[in-house]
């Protein structure tokens, strides 16, 4: 996840980054940036004006893409092109040198194993899964990662470190490999931050949206130039925008945005969210981030379905994609009425600022939180020599407590711990989640 360039320096930062992209020779193949669509007859006016960054990378062993949004060119270029970068280092074509079973690792130090880690509920496995169930004697690769926590060195799983990875030797699979707490920047505190804040963000939306707990609704009381300049870009376009403070025990923000467009012939609802120690730049990173899926929801509409809306059951949902256009449909609208029937509220003044000191010291600060709530923090350089040399820094972090977004309706993780607590003995909520 990309975090903020406002005090950047933008031209040497876009210079550098640039120099990884190219045609012929660089990693990131191509960059594009739009700024609109102008098919009036789908939106009933131009989106609104915000860069929308798209790069790719393409090579023997993996096609991938990095997105970015901004009110500024540049700073949208700087996210897309680091979005890329980050999943790029989480491509491993090379043999990992670490594979064995659990109590071989058991030996070099603190593993964790599939187990440890699963999220899927006994009967989940019993039935017709799309996953495999660890045994003890299985054999897999593994990687190191550090547990900020304490500082002691553990191992993880391969599949929960990198997108892909050579895996020959491996017979099972135990679960997707995603990208969230995966981070990129040109700073390395503040590349652990981000992985850790995208990891954060995931796991309170998750549960929010599963055990149906809205937070509370966020008034924009405050006099923000960057805030006032995206609502009002909404605003003229008619599009609404509800925020929700749906933070959880980690001592943080974390921002939902939803943002809605009845004016079209059915209801486009999408949504976002993001953390952040500042509660103002995660309620912008969080409408930033829903325009952007908007743009995509918008895309999907005009170039899959010639305007009309989708008719997906749930049970076809295999990727993230198809998460946002499920919603988009007039019957499905209504699951987030527990969001907009929520009466509790909160001024935005009401938040403190805690992003106070170094980022050092809020990095430590976030790591206390880890500590105080029994929670391991585990982070994996993913940095190559040629990223540090250029003062670039990339990192993944893992917290197995978490609940993860997942990809697929049939792989739900229903048999999360962490979920069941907030739950509290409640139903978890059927409906897909609606997060891209």
């Amino acid at each position: 996840m990309m975090p903020y360039f406002e005090e950047m320096k933008l031209k040497d930062t876009v210079q550098r980054l640039l120099s990884y992209a190219s045609n012929k020779s660089g990693l990131v193949n191509d960059v594009v940036i739009s700024d609109k669509y102008s098919d009036e007859k789908y939106l009933l006016g131009d989106l609104p004006t915000i860069y929308c960054a798209s790069t790719r990378v393409k090579s023997k062993f993996c096609n991938i893409t990095g997105g970015g949004v901004s009110r500024s060119k540049e700073i949208s270029m700087i996210r897309a092109v680091g979005e890329c970068l980050e999943r790029y280092s989480a491509y491993r074509s090379n043999k990992l040198p670490l594979y064995g079973t659990v109590g071989e690792m058991n030996l070099k130090g603190k593993c964790f194993s599939p187990k440890d880690l699963s999220q899927f509920s006994e009967k989940q496995f019993n039935e017709n899964f799309l996953f495999d169930k660890f045994e003890s004697n299985d054999n897999l690769y593994w990687e190191e990662s550090i547990d900020l926590t304490n500082g002691s060195k553990v191992y993880l799983p391969a599949y929960k470190v990198y997108l892909n990875y050579n895996r020959k030797k491996e017979k099972k699979f135990y679960d997707h490999s995603i990208s969230t707490g995966l981070a990129f920047h040109l700073n390395k505190d503040e590349a652990i931050l981000s992985a850790i804040h995208e990891k954060i963000e995931r796991d309170c939306f998750s549960i929010s949206w599963f055990a149906k707990r809205p937070g509370k609704k966020i008034k924009y009381d405050i006099d923000n130039p960057h805030l006032n300049e995206l609502l009002s870009i909404c605003n003229d376009k008619g599009l609404k925008v509800h925020s929700f403070d749906i933070a959880l025990d980690i001592d943080t923000y974390t921002v939902m945005t939803i943002i809605e467009n009845n004016n079209y012939k059915f209801p486009i609802i999408v949504t976002a969210a993001a953390a952040h120690l500042d509660p103002v730049k995660a309620v912008v990173k969080s409408i930033e981030e829903a325009i952007q899926t908007y743009y995509l929801a918008v895309y999907k509409i005009i170039t899959e379905n010639n305007g009309n809306e989708f008719k997906l059951e749930k049970e076809q949902i295999s990727d993230l994609d198809e998460h946002v256009c499920y919603y988009l449909n007039n019957d499905k609208v209504r699951a987030f009425n527990f969001y907009f029937n929520n009466n509790e509220i909160i001024n935005l003044s009401e938040l403190r600022n805690k992003a106070n000191g170094t980022l050092d010291e809020q990095l430590k600060k976030i790591i206390e939180s880890f500590k105080e709530n029994g929670l391991p923090l585990l982070v994996t350089n993913l940095s190559s020599k040629d990223f540090v040399r250029e003062g670039f820094y990339v990192y993944k972090v893992n917290v197995p407590n978490f609940m993860d977004l997942n990809v697929s309706y049939n792989a739900r993780y229903l048999g999360n711990e962490r979920l069941n607590t907030f739950l509290k003995g409640s139903k978890i909520n059927d409906n897909p989640h609606p997060f891209p």
